[in-house]
């Protein structure tokens, strides 16, 4: 036997990983990490086979632990909530009126590739009213952020918005006066 000091250890490694988003807003691996582990050497000598004999199921459980690891650093569920509350504060149009939005649903598409890119879908349900600006105060939304709902129907590309706006009679009658 000749002892081998093995301070630099190097290898290719080649992980793949099918990712999905949860209702919880958090990633999640869906399917068993495949890692390729070749080319390792130490002081010279390829240590593949042995690596593969001895090393090859904890090299793929650290591999494992590591990716799980980071992906729940990532708090996205904290981003949506603020960006949920932000969407329900009343947002003024001028003096007389308020727009006033009640989020309902957000759902999603998962994660996919199309044209060398990378791509998410992500949908908002809401109702949206006007209000007077006097009338904030006692108008305010605070709607819970709800669970995510995967969307599974396929889209066009497309963005369409529908935005019904009822205006007080007030308004309308002011604002016809001041144009006439």
């Amino acid at each position: 036997w000749v002892p081998v000091s093995c301070a630099d250890i190097r290898g290719n490694a080649i992980v793949s990983v099918k990712l999905s988003l949860q209702s919880n807003y958090q990633l999640k691996a869906t399917s068993e990490i495949n890692a390729t582990i070749d080319n390792i050497a130490c002081a010279g000598m390829n240590l593949t086979g042995l690596a593969k004999t001895f090393g090859y199921d904890n090299i793929k459980e650290d591999l494992t632990k590591n990716i799980e690891s980071e992906l729940k650093k990532l708090e996205l569920k904290k981003t949506f909530q603020t960006l949920w509350n932000q969407l329900q504060k009343p947002f003024k149009i001028n003096d007389d009126f308020t727009i006033l939005v009640k989020p309902a649903e957000i759902s999603y598409q998962n994660l996919h590739f199309k044209d060398g890119l990378v791509k998410f879908g992500l949908g908002l349900s809401f109702y949206a009213s006007t209000i007077s600006t006097n009338e904030v105060a006692t108008q305010k939304s605070n709607v819970p952020l709800p669970d995510l709902k995967q969307n599974t129907q396929k889209t066009a590309n497309d963005f369409e918005i529908n935005l019904p706006v009822s205006l007080p009679y007030s308004y309308l009658d002011k604002m016809a006066k001041e144009l006439v």
